[in-house]
């Protein structure tokens, strides 16, 4: 953080500047896509424009969570009922019900307010001093969805392929570390194509010199296969038993921190990661067991990258399939995924199916990105998060499950659009917790 109040920036010259949270194509395209019910819209975009609260989860390997909890709650947030800021009283920390073990919280207030409280002053150094002990860990709360849909377990080998900078790697170590006494029997593998934000996975995981974790620097749709000893002493490659598939995306879902987006919006964004998007996919299908479980997601709205990349590698992969999220983290606010979406070039031109694209058109929009068969594929199953659901950011998840045995033949090396190919990556890609705010 530059320190400056994020609501009013400076300008070249030194005046103050309040941020400018309004995006026409933002909007109409959404709107004519139909994500959000008519009712809804003023509640989604109101929220999108409020200030994202600050979240912070407990550390659950350390065998004193509970402990933590409740120190916070019986010593800091018990000073908190019935003080005002600014004349109005002022919010309790809300706890992430759908969250195991209720260590999990929100504070529904900016950090300008905070500043004005005493009693959540204190709470803020607090949680900076257990943050850099690593008894807490800031992160934005729909970044914890896709580490718990893994079911992670200590016996597991897992491949987190876009990695950077690590908080959800750092919540995979910490559910197969979590087990008090029990040294995992398999191995975390964190992976970034960006080596200077693999020094970024190093700073935020270094707490926990696991043995059983290392961290590579490779490009997601190329990884290698990894030689391992099996029976008899014979080499084979590795499978894996989950992986985490949580691409580049645009970062739409992520506006109410990442405040440039608002000036920087285009649907020609979209169009241009979803070849990407889907190859890291492929690549990740291609590396899990069979009966393994792969979670894919991104911070973005936009089904071109999100329902269309799975849709597409669904017919690709025949032997695999989504799995229901229906049931998984009670108190969850979320929306089914789309089952049926027009795909819009960047001109403005809508189409229902591929056939229409003009021939001018399709070097943008591919085959791909159309919705065609979806309803046989259960889309439905897919996880979409809005702001104004749960005051969060946005957020798509879905979970595949690899069902048989048949090895498939992977994406040749020909079709293979790496990071380094797009002309921009860091105007074309954004992780939700790449501009993570401040604790509080």
């Amino acid at each position: 953080s530059s320190g400056i109040n994020a609501e009013w920036p400076l300008r070249p010259g030194g005046d103050w500047k309040e941020i400018d949270k309004s995006c026409p194509q933002f909007e109409k395209y959404y709107q004519e896509l139909g994500i959000i019910p008519e009712d809804e819209w003023s509640s989604f975009m109101e929220h999108f424009r409020a200030d994202l609260p600050a979240t912070f989860r407990i550390i659950n390997s350390r065998g004193d969570s509970q402990s933590m909890s409740e120190i916070l709650q019986n010593k800091y947030f018990s000073k908190l009922d019935g003080i005002t800021v600014n004349g109005k009283p002022a919010p309790l920390p809300q706890v992430l019900t759908w969250y195991p073990n209720r260590l999990a919280w929100q504070l529904n207030m900016s950090r300008a307010e905070i500043r004005y409280s005493a009693e959540y002053l204190s709470l803020h150094q607090f949680l900076v001093a257990e943050a850099e002990k690593g008894s807490v860990a800031r992160q934005e709360a729909v970044s914890m969805i896709p580490p718990l849909l893994l079911d992670a377990q200590p016996h597991h080998n897992i491949l987190d392929m876009c990695a950077a900078p690590g908080s959800k790697t750092l919540q995979i170590l910490e559910a197969v570390t979590s087990t008090e006494g029990v040294m995992p029997t398999g191995v975390v593998i964190a992976n970034d194509g960006d080596y200077k934000r693999c020094h970024m996975l190093v700073t935020q995981t270094k707490r926990f010199n696991n043995p059983a974790y290392m961290i590579t620097n490779e490009d997601a749709t190329r990884f290698p296969n990894l030689k391992v000893l099996g029976p008899g002493d014979k080499t084979q490659v590795l499978k894996f038993d989950r992986i985490l598939c949580d691409v580049p995306c645009t970062g739409d879902g992520t506006l109410r921190k990442n405040y440039a987006i608002w000036g920087k919006w285009s649907q020609a964004q979209a169009l241009g990661i979803h070849k990407l998007q889907r190859r890291i996919l492929l690549r990740g299908m291609d590396m899990l067991k069979p009966g393994g479980r792969l979670v894919y997601s991104t911070c973005s709205l936009n089904p071109i990258e999100n329902e269309a990349t799975v849709l597409s590698a669904l017919r690709d992969r025949p032997e695999f399939r989504l799995l229901p999220t229906e049931g998984c983290l009670e108190g969850l606010k979320r929306v089914e995924g789309m089952t049926n979406w027009r795909v819009m070039h960047s001109s403005g031109t809508w189409y229902n199916k591929f056939e229409e694209v003009e021939d001018r058109h399709r070097k943008a929009i591919a085959p791909t990105m159309f919705s065609g068969d979806a309803a046989v594929h259960n889309l439905q199953y897919c996880m979409r998060v809005y702001p104004h659901l749960q005051n969060t950011g946005g957020f798509f998840i879905c979970i595949l499950e690899k069902q048989q045995v048949e090895e498939r033949t992977q994406v040749k090396a020909s079709e293979i659009e790496t990071i380094a190919d797009l002309p921009d990556k860091k105007e074309k890609s954004t992780d939700c917790d790449s501009a993570l705010i401040p604790l509080l």
